[in-house]
């Protein structure tokens, strides 16, 4: 095996594993470097620099698209889905034209979104088997057991655990879920629109 596939094998593995929000934050970072390289490319007047960045920027750009869940259909999926197709059909202009707005508009925006995703989304819990078992042992932890007389007397706390003759008036609500719903539910929801 050569060095250059056995790094490619390497870098292959690395990225499969990784947590998928994480890759979607590097993919900002990285459009975010290249369109920094392309608008200088553009400021300096040299085709290359600007042609090679763009090019980058774009198919990452087109990556970050191509992640979108195709089964998602709320706002903020359709929001990404719009301005990623007005980016990647924007973008190519300043290649040509050697333009830069189009370049500093999408850095505006890319640096926004990767705001957004940082704060918003990488604060979310993590998914998958381990959030689940790290969430369970963490309600386990929290709360004291109660004795069979305690747990008799005490009313059901959620809905699943409501007998069927129970009135339904009484059954409690279900706890809502940390960072979903209110002010900002778009932006909130933003990562869930992802497949990555």
């Amino acid at each position: 095996m050569s060095a250059a596939t056995a790094y490619k094998t390497y870098q292959s593995n690395h990225f499969e594993g990784m947590d998928p929000r994480r890759l979607i934050l590097m993919l900002y970072d990285g459009a975010l470097r290249f369109l920094k390289g392309a608008r200088e490319g553009a400021l300096e007047n040299n085709p290359q620099k600007r042609g090679e960045n763009l090019g980058r920027a774009i198919a990452i750009i087109s990556e970050l698209q191509a992640s979108l869940n195709p089964d998602m259909n709320d706002e903020a999926t359709e929001f990404l889905r719009g301005l990623y197709g007005s980016i990647l059909a924007e973008l190519p202009t300043a290649s040509i034209s050697n333009n830069i707005k189009p370049i500093e508009q999408t850095e505006r925006y890319i640096t926004q979104l990767r705001k957004i995703w940082a704060e918003e989304v990488m604060a979310l819990p993590a998914t998958g088997t381990d959030a689940v078992r790290t969430t369970l042992n963490q309600q386990t932890e929290a709360k004291p057991v109660a004795s069979p007389q305690e747990q008799a007397a005490k009313p059901p706390t959620t809905p699943q655990q409501a007998p069927a003759g129970y009135p339904p008036q009484q059954r409690p609500a279900a706890p809502p879920v940390p960072g979903y719903g209110g002010k900002g539910q778009a932006v909130r929801n933003y990562g869930r629109g992802f497949t990555a």
